[in-house]
């Protein structure tokens, strides 16, 4: 073995006993094309994705990036309220792992919102964006009150008019009142001669 070698194998030995001591990790390789290729990519660190636009359609968010190159695995969406720094999750086709450059959060409630966009490839994660310019959902309109319909005064009706007197037919004469039969037919002679005897 030569002086070169030996000095080198004692740099790498050097080296590698620094790493260890303090907690550095490092990777290896091989001739191996296909490893050599793997620790490329895992090493790589992946991009920061610039600036998303938000735009207003409807009561949904479309939000579009320009896509890095090389191509991440997809990108993750997040959405925050106004001035707020609580990351909330988004809904329609920007909830789960986009693989495009643009998705739409669906059904957006009304309020000031900002989006931020980052990459990822398998478990690695890239820096988040910058925030995009807030996008404003207006208030739902509330329909003005239908005004009641004016009630019409309901006619009053006319006074009574005063009952007129009505006529009381006259008495009919008691039974009392009527002469007998025999009374009738009796004559004067029948009450002459009834003095006779």
């Amino acid at each position: 073995m030569s002086k070169r070698t030996a000095a080198y194998g004692l740099a790498v030995a050097g080296i590698v006993t620094a790493s260890v001591a303090t907690g550095t990790a490092w990777a290896n390789w091989d001739d191996n094309t296909s490893a050599v290729t793997a620790a490329t990519a895992s090493s790589r660190r992946i991009g920061q994705v610039a600036a998303p636009l938000a735009t207003l359609r409807g009561h949904s968010v479309q939000v579009r990036w320009t896509p890095l190159l090389p191509a991440p695995q997809g990108y993750f969406v997040l959405r925050y309220a106004g001035d707020s720094l609580t990351p909330l999750r988004p809904g329609g086709s920007c909830a789960n792992l986009v693989r495009s450059g643009s998705c739409t959060d669906a059904a957006v409630p009304s309020g000031q919102w900002r989006y931020v966009v980052y990459a990822v490839t398998r478990k690695w994660t890239g820096a988040r964006s910058d925030t995009s310019p807030v996008v404003t959902l207006p208030m739902p309109r509330t329909p003005r009150p239908v005004p009641a319909p004016k009630s019409t005064p309901t006619a009053s009706p006319p006074p009574s008019a005063p009952a007129s007197p009505t006529a009381t037919p006259a008495p009919l004469p008691s039974v009392t009142d009527v002469p007998s039969p025999a009374e009738v037919n009796a004559g004067p002679l029948d009450q002459v001669a009834g003095n006779d005897s």
